[in-house]
C-alpha cells in the first residue's frame, strides 16, 4: 500500500509538471495588423438581474469595431423589455420563444446568435460575466495567422467563505489543464464564457449538430472534437480574463457542476485517458494516505512524503496563480487540495452517471 501511494504521488507530480511547462511555453502572439470586427454573443434565459450589471460593460469595451448579439433563450423576466429600451447601436436581440426538439435549449440559443451574427470572429461569454475593458483587443492579438479558435481564463469573482474559494480552486485548476494541454498539443475544452473562434471554424464542423441534445458541453464538447493543435490560441494575461459571478450556495454550485462533468463522457478516448490517470493518481495519493494512517503502517517517512509532494505540488500551481492574479488561493492550497479529493469522488461518479438537469 505505501507504494502505491508513493506512484500514485510521483505520476501526478510528473502529470502536474508536463502541464506546468505547457503554461510556461505560452506562445507569443504576433497581433494581426487591423482590428477585426467582431461578434460578441450571449445566450440568456431568465437573467435580467445579471444583464442590468454586467451587460453596460459589454456594451463599453475599449474597441472600435464590435457588435453584441444577446439571444433570449424563452426569456418572461422582462429582458426583452428592458434590452429594448436601450437602444444601443452595438445591441442586436434574438427573442427565442421555443427550443426545436431534440436541442438542448442553449445550444440552440447560441446557434440561433451566430445565424444573427454578422462578422466572422465569434466572440462568447456569458450574461452573469464581466469582461475588462481590454478584452477584445487581446481577442484580436490572438486571431492572427491561422487561429481559427481561442481559449481564455474564467475566473470567479471573490467573496468570504471556504466556499467561494473552492469554487476558485476548482476552476483554477481546469485552466491548469485545459491550456497547460492545449499548449503541449492536445486542446480538450474551453469555457463559455471567455472562448472564441471564426464562423468558418463553426460551420465546417456543423455547429453543435453532433452533439447538439446534451444539456451541456457548448464550449468543452466542441473543442474536445474539432480542435485542432496549429489552429487554436491560449488567451492567459489578465486583461485577457472574464471574470463570473459564483455560486453562493453548496447545493447549487454542486449541481452546476453535475452537469459540467457529466459533459466530459463524451469526450475523446485519448482525453479520457490523460485526465482519468491525472485524477486517480490524485486520488489516490490520498485514499491510500488515509488507508496507512487508519492502519497505523507508516510514521515519519508518510508525512515526509506528503510535505514533499503538497510542497512541490504548491510551488508550480502558485507560479501559475501568480501570472493570472490569483495567489489569494494557494495559501489554502492544502486544505483545497484536499477537498478537491473529496470532489473528485463524489462529484465526477455522480455527474458521470446521473442525467443532468435544467431550468
Amino acid at each position: 500500500m505505501l507504494w502505491l501511494f508513493i506512484v500514485c504521488g510521483l505520476v501526478y507530480l510528473l502529470l502536474q509538471g508536463w502541464m506546468f511547462t505547457g503554461w510556461i511555453k505560452t506562445p507569443r502572439t504576433t497581433p494581426p495588423a487591423d482590428i477585426l470586427p467582431v461578434s460578441v454573443i450571449i445566450a440568456a434565459h431568465n437573467e435580467l438581474e445579471n444583464l442590468k450589471k454586467f451587460l453596460p460593460s459589454v456594451l463599453s469595451l475599449d474597441y472600435d469595431n464590435y457588435e453584441v448579439v444577446v439571444a433570449l433563450d424563452r426569456c418572461d423576466d422582462g429582458s426583452l423589455e428592458w434590452l429594448s429600451a436601450l437602444k444601443n447601436d452595438r445591441l442586436i436581440l434574438v427573442d427565442i420563444r421555443q427550443t426545436p426538439t431534440g436541442w438542448a435549449p442553449k445550444k440552440w440559443a447560441l446557434t440561433e446568435g451566430i445565424r444573427t451574427a454578422r462578422y466572422e470572429h465569434l466572440v462568447f461569454t456569458d450574461a452573469d460575466c464581466q469582461p475588462g475593458k481590454y478584452w477584445l483587443l487581446e481577442v484580436n492579438k490572438h486571431f492572427s495567422g491561422e487561429t481559427e479558435l481561442i481559449l481564455g481564463v474564467g475566473p470567479y469573482f471573490s467573496y468570504p467563505g471556504l466556499l467561494n474559494r473552492f469554487i476558485q480552486f476548482e476552476t483554477f485548476y481546469a485552466a491548469y489543464q485545459y491550456i497547460g494541454l492545449t499548449v503541449r498539443g492536445i486542446p480538450y475544452m474551453g469555457v463559455g464564457r471567455n472562448i472564441a473562434y471564426t464562423r468558418t471554424f463553426f460551420e465546417r464542423n456543423g455547429g453543435f449538430e453532433k452533439f447538439r441534445s446534451r444539456l451541456s458541453g457548448d464550449d468543452d464538447l466542441l473543442v474536445n472534437a474539432f480542435a485542432r493543435n496549429t489552429h487554436t490560441a491560449v488567451m492567459v494575461s489578465t486583461p485577457s480574463q472574464v471574470f463570473s459571478e459564483p455560486k453562493h450556495t453548496f447545493s447549487t454550485w454542486f449541481r452546476q457542476k453535475l452537469r459540467h462533468v457529466s459533459a466530459s463522457g463524451a469526450y475523446s478516448v485519448k482525453t479520457k485517458l490523460i485526465l482519468g490517470i491525472f485524477h486517480v493518481s490524485h486520488s489516490g495519493f490520498y485514499l491510500f494516505g488515509l488507508l496507512l494512517c487508519m492502519n497505523n503502517l507508516t510514521g515519519w517517512g508518510f508525512f515526509s512524503l506528503y510535505i514533499i509532494r503538497i510542497t512541490l505540488s504548491g510551488i508550480l500551481l502558485g507560479k501559475i496563480a501568480d501570472n493570472i492574479g490569483m495567489r489569494r488561493i494557494i495559501w489554502l492550497y492544502p486544505v483545497l487540495d484536499f477537498l478537491f479529493f473529496i470532489y473528485n469522488l463524489s462529484a465526477v461518479p455522480i455527474g458521470l452517471t446521473r442525467k443532468p438537469s435544467w431550468i
